[in-house]
């Protein structure tokens, strides 16, 4: 199951394979085609789904209740990720994706949301600017684990859907 309005600029991944006491599957981040993890690491999609729906409704409601100021576009070498997630930015929990060096940070500059990421234990980051609003639609877009389902078309064939749909 693919989650994007615009596939080739970002998106998710979601395969639900089989249920070890809650859905297991493979799950990536697509950002410019690339997939991330992309080696197919299979992982539990309740923790996976829930910590990153979970952290960023967290992390929006901490910078409106602080009332914290957006890191706005403070380049990325001046941004220190040296001792925890600067205040400004709001850590999207990956759940076992971010144990495995996969760490992404969301902020926010007016109009624009910044997605600052790290594929390796956070040794480099990276980052990419989109319109404000597509990583909050993108994860709220994201089915809850109750509503996957895996259809089995053959043996070899299976696919992921949405229950009730």
């Amino acid at each position: 199951m693919i989650i994007s309005e615009d596939i080739s600029v970002i998106g998710i991944q979601i395969e639900y394979v089989k249920k070890i006491i809650t859905p297991h599957g493979i799950f990536n981040i697509i950002i410019d085609q690339d997939f991330i993890p992309g080696n197919n690491v299979f992982v539990d999609l309740y923790s996976v789904i829930s910590f990153l729906k979970e952290s960023l409704n967290d992390g929006l409601v901490r910078l409106e209740r602080e009332n914290v100021p957006e890191i706005g576009s403070t380049p990325l070498s001046k941004i220190d990720f040296s001792e925890e997630t600067p205040c400004s930015l709001i850590y999207l929990d990956f759940g076992e994706l971010s144990n495995k060096g996969f760490v992404f940070h969301l902020g926010f500059n007016g109009e624009y949301e910044r997605l600052i990421y790290s594929l390796d234990s956070e040794q480099t980051y990276q980052e990419k600017i989109y319109q404000r609003g597509t990583m909050q639609n993108l994860i709220e877009a994201i089915p809850g684990c109750d509503e996957l389902k895996s259809i089995r078309r053959n043996e070899m064939i299976s696919l992921t859907d949405i229950r009730g749909i």
